[in-house]
């Protein structure tokens, strides 16, 4: 009798083995830079935060910076709220809550520190990118 010329069970399972092989490896890639983007949006998001916050303290006079900063360590900026029209319209130089409000929007479980003296300023944010075992850290100084 002779023979089938169609694949065999053994070369039909090696080519889906391979299949599956090259398949895990390209989505593996592919979610490897999804979470680099991610990484990459979340540490551009905290820089500009950052910057934000210095250009506002630029505008408050010498004399009132240290009071109007709060510093004290770490402080967790806790959930999003919902925004607070009142508080540009106030015309509130800083608006400390509100920025710490937009990072608690922007970057996941963030705290943020500020040290601040007359002619110096320093912001730190850091935050909990999910699946990372650290946190991740922006700092900026800036003399003012």
């Amino acid at each position: 009798m002779p023979r089938d010329p169609g694949f065999s069970l053994l070369e039909a399972l090696v080519a889906l083995g391979l299949l599956a092989a090259v398949s895990a490896t390209a989505l593996h890639v592919l979610f490897s830079g999804v979470h680099s983007a991610r990484e990459a949006a979340y540490r551009t998001q905290a820089v500009r935060l950052a910057e934000e916050l210095i250009e506002r303290a630029r505008l408050v006079p010498p004399a009132e910076r240290a009071t109007a900063l709060d510093g004290g360590g770490w402080r967790r900026v806790g959930r999003c709220p919902a925004p607070d029209p009142e508080a540009r319209a106030r015309g509130d130089r800083l608006a400390l809550d509100a920025w710490r409000a937009e990072i608690a929007c922007t970057l996941p479980a963030a705290e943020a520190r500020i040290d601040a003296e007359a002619d110096r300023l320093a912001v730190a944010i850091r935050w909990r990118p999910a699946h990372a075992e650290e946190p991740a850290e922006v700092s900026l100084e800036a003399r003012l």
